[in-house]
């Protein structure tokens, strides 16, 4: 069966062809009766809009979110197995009971509406005696289940108030008692049955699990997002039939269609874009990158920063923000302004030298609203690589937003960011940076190797992989057990054992005069004695250290240069099963590249690390 879509009204939708809508085992229980807090459930905020619109515009034509179906025959009869929709034909089935118990049952006028609970007895038995239940007993619903003899053995469960489907079925009865006892229950039916649409999608059986995971993996959290975009797509095709009392009864006809089809056309071209920026946000790389696990990602949230009145864009805002003469204009402006936004995120993640700086300036966000600042800001300026650059590096040594862009607000004893590079330098400059100031080295080997990525491609860039920074470390060129100093006291006295001198190496294990002498004379030059650096460096200053994941650390463990290098540029490694991700990160790369590590290599590696630091910070 090929996929086909097509607008049914909700007469057709429920009677034509009298279907069975069956909820497969894989779909979770009734919830749109659940009232988050302070906050109207889905059914609620459904029908609000329905009674709205029947007041309001009561022969316009009223769209609800789609469904999306696989449909087999069983014994004769149309199976509508419902892989997306069930709590919206549930919700339908429950509406229509309390409008009259009879819209369920078979009549002359129609079928009956039958839904199948595949693996849930309880709630297929509740839904089977409501047809019997007349809906003024809305207040007694739940003594009177209780009391049907197909239900004896479940009072127990109906009456808990836990998570089940009955608990939720009698819920949803009352919401709907509480909207609809004041409105006119002919009318009312007429207008859903008859102005009421869905869109009514169709795909084959064998993708209908696939089609599930993909559509509500997220459905949890889609509730904000769903209202919105349902709002939106009712907004942009609500436009009233223009009609006039001289048209021939054919040309209001063409009008008609023509008008309706305009708004279809319309919504469905909406629906998809929306959609595409639904399936760009739930991509694994577009969270990782953004850090959010939100179904439409940053894209709502910073819209409504972007409009400052609002806090934040949920269902109710929005609806504000329509108005109600000029929603249709409203909603497509708001439309035009997501689209621009999305591809302003598009293009930021999709241009290799803003995407990495970018990242590298949400690494050093302090919370929720400078990252949106910092977003704000690359927004902003996303033609300007230059003052991208410079922002981003200034993040790295601690510079605020407001350091970096409104430096004249600063006062008299706030630091400005001349003064944080400064002390960052101060801090990188020392003999012994590793295991005191490893944040700060991080941040600058990062900025290192990402500087090489942004250099290629004809100077284009090309994408850094930032998950290193969940499995970062700092890594000894020259290993830090084969460097050795006198061992001192607490006093700063020489160590003694058994008469011999003591020495202790770069990674804290001592070892004896005897000991040391043995490993030089059978390894000449494996053994670095840190005086040789003349107070000019260590084994723990930035000229030693570089940047590698963290699983590849514990393969170089103590390793001669040597070695290391030869793991390092091994090009059947893979092969031999030894995967090293590190060589990936150029800057780490060039080190390894020397053809000898030493003393020299150590001093004038810190020395060139400075001078590109003074460079790229402005510091004379």
């Amino acid at each position: 069966m090929e996929q086909r879509t097509q607008f049914k009204r909700l007469s057709s939708y429920i009677y034509d062809e009298h279907p069975l809508f069956v909820i497969p085992n894989y779909q979770r229980g009734f919830k749109w009766s659940v009232k988050p807090k302070d906050k109207d459930s889905s059914l609620e905020h459904l029908l609000h809009n329905l009674v709205d619109e029947f007041r309001v515009n009561p022969n316009n034509d009223y769209f609800l979110q789609g469904v999306t179906v696989t449909e087999k025959m069983v014994n004769g009869r149309k199976n509508v197995i419902l892989i997306d929709g069930q709590q919206r034909t549930t919700t339908i089935y429950l509406i229509l009971w309390y409008l009259s118990n009879s819209n369920l049952q078979d009549t002359v006028e129609h079928n009956s509406f039958d839904l199948s609970y595949e693996v849930r007895e309880c709630s297929q038995l509740i839904l089977s005696e409501l047809k019997r239940i007349p809906s003024d007993n809305v207040e007694t619903l739940k003594e009177d289940l209780c009391s049907a003899q197909s239900l004896k053995s479940y009072s127990d469960t109906i009456n808990k108030e836990n998570n089940q489907d009955a608990y939720y079925f009698i819920q949803a009865a009352h919401q709907i008692h509480s909207i609809l006892k004041d409105v006119e229950k002919t009318d009312f039916l007429k207008f859903l049955l008859n102005k009421v649409s869905l869109l009514y999608i169709v795909v084959s059986e064998d993708k209908a699990v696939k089609t599930f995971t993909m559509m509500n993996g997220n459905k949890a959290t889609m509730y904000q997002e769903e209202l919105i975009k349902a709002e939106m797509l009712h907004a942009v095709s609500s436009k009233q039939t223009t009609l006039t009392q001289y048209m021939a009864p054919e040309k209001q006809l063409m009008q008609i269609w023509a008008q309706s089809w305009e708004g279809n056309s319309l919504r469905s071209k909406y629906a998809r874009e929306w959609d595409k920026w639904l399936y760009w946000w739930n991509r694994k790389d577009v969270k990782v990158y953004f850090n959010t696990s939100k179904p439409m990602g940053l894209l709502l949230e910073f819209y409504a920063l972007r409009k400052k009145s609002l806090k934040t864009l949920d269902y109710k805002e929005f609806k504000q923000l329509l108005g109600s003469s000029t929603a249709e204009y409203q909603a497509k402006q708001i439309f035009k302004d997501l689209r621009d936004l999305q591809k302003s995120f598009e293009d930021l993640f999709s241009t290799p030298q803003i995407y990495n700086y970018l990242k590298m300036s949400l690494l050093c966000n302090t919370g929720r609203e400078d990252m949106m600042d910092i977003l704000l800001f690359f927004i902003s300026n996303k033609h300007n690589i230059i003052i991208l650059k410079d922002y981003a590096n200034w993040r790295l040594v601690g510079a605020t937003h407001r350091e970096f862009c409104h430096p004249e607000t600063l006062k008299e004893e706030e630091k400005t960011k001349e003064t944080k590079a400064e002390n960052v330098l101060e801090s990188l400059s020392k003999n012994r940076v590793y295991g005191e100031s490893d944040d700060l080295a991080f941040k600058q080997l990062l900025r290192l190797n990402v500087e090489e990525y942004n250099k290629l491609q004809n100077g284009r860039g090309q994408i850094f992989d930032f998950s290193i920074w969940r499995n970062k470390s700092l890594e000894h060129i020259y290993p830090k057990s084969k460097v050795y100093h006198i061992a001192l006291d607490k006093d700063k006295n020489p160590l003694f054992e058994d008469g011999q001198q003591l020495y202790r190496r770069g990674d804290g294990s001592t070892i004896s005069e005897r000991e040391l002498k043995r490993l030089i004379d059978e390894k000449p030059g494996t053994m670095l004695d840190r005086q040789s650096f003349n107070g000019d460096g260590s084994e723990h200053c930035i000229g030693n250290l570089v940047l590698l994941y963290g699983r590849d650390n514990s393969k170089f463990g103590a390793k001669s240069f040597e070695e290391k290098k030869e793991l390092y540029f091994n090009p059947d490694a893979e092969k031999e099963g030894l995967s090293f991700k590190s060589r990936s990160l150029l800057h780490s790369m060039y080190a390894f590249a020397k053809s000898t590590w030493g003393v020299s290599e150590i001093q004038q590696q810190k020395e060139n690390f400075i001078e590109d630091f003074k460079k790229t910070y402005k510091i004379s």
